[in-house]
């Protein structure tokens, strides 16, 4: 995906471009910085182990 300096003709198609792109970084752009996964299934990650934690917490 590559979004492009173009004006966008109004401001619903500028939103619309911003969502993919968006969409894009947060859920298909694997990141160097996060051990190549995505910034989603980092934050999947960190939501496993909070709920361990507390899981073993409770116990």
């Amino acid at each position: 995906m590559s979004l492009t300096a173009t004006a966008a003709a109004d401001r619903y198609e500028a939103k619309e471009t911003l969502k993919r792109f968006f969409n894009h970084y947060n859920y298909e752009r694997r990141h160097r910085s996060l051990g190549f996964i995505t910034p989603q299934n980092k934050w999947e990650k960190a939501g496993q182990c909070d709920s361990t934690i507390l899981e073993n917490l409770s116990n």
